[in-house]
């Protein structure tokens, strides 16, 4: 294991390629870091809240705190490319597998937008959309809404409602298996990861992990031989 030091508070982390990218809120920055190394930052105006990879892996795409902008940034060229308004309140940001890109809204719904920025539709949920994944298909979205203590289950195609799950807590990041099986959704409220099957739409299993889980992931399953 090794530590980088990257100072403040650092909030989303993701890859792109042998890059690992950091929304560094206090410092209103995106570093970035290759190699267990700290290799540069990119200054933005507004506090990054959270980001995703476009496809290819040569952009970010950041929502930014107190603001309804999202910060395209050239990962390459290592710059911010240009702001892109949304008129909403823009909160996570996930690429779905079609391309398009789903952005959670701390008001209530979720909006897609195409690869450019433009927006192409809108769910409306319940009253904070939170986090979200989409199924190895790509049919689906799982959006959690900590304030309505829900999860909402989206057509990712048609952008239809198909159902929503009760959460006793609240609900914070969601991860699927890549198998599509199972959900975990980190329930911050009561300490526990809440396993959901994916088909059958219902609760498998709860395990208590400890005060305040925020964020969960899925990897694949090691082989046995």
């Amino acid at each position: 294991a090794q530590l980088v030091d990257l100072g403040g508070t650092p909030h989303d982390l993701k890859a792109a390629g042998d890059l690992f990218v950091v929304a560094h809120e206090a410092a209103r920055r995106l570093d970035l870091v290759k190699g267990g190394d700290h290799a540069t930052s990119i200054d933005l105006k507004a506090e990054p809240h959270d980001l995703a990879i476009a496809p290819g892996g040569g952009r970010a795409w950041v929502t930014l705190n107190g603001t309804d902008e999202l910060a395209i940034v050239d990962l390459r060229a290592r710059r911010v490319e240009r702001y892109a308004p949304t008129g909403k309140s823009p909160h996570d940001i996930l690429f779905a597998p079609d391309g398009r890109l789903w952005v959670t809204d701390w008001d209530g719904p979720v909006h897609v937008f195409d690869g450019r920025g433009k927006l192409r539709g809108k769910v409306e949920l319940g009253e904070e959309s939170h986090h979200l994944a989409f199924t190895p298909d790509g049919r689906q979205a799982w959006i959690t809404d900590h304030g309505a203590n829900r999860i909402f289950l989206v057509d990712a195609r048609s952008l239809e409602l198909v159902d929503s799950l009760r959460v006793s807590g609240g609900p914070h990041h969601v991860a699927i298996t890549p198998d599509g099986a199972l959900a975990a959704v980190a329930d911050h409220d009561n300490g526990t990861v809440v396993v959901y099957d994916v088909k059958r739409r219902t609760r498998v299993r709860t395990v208590h992990v400890g005060s305040g889980p925020h964020g969960v992931w899925a990897v694949p399953a090691e082989k046995t031989s």
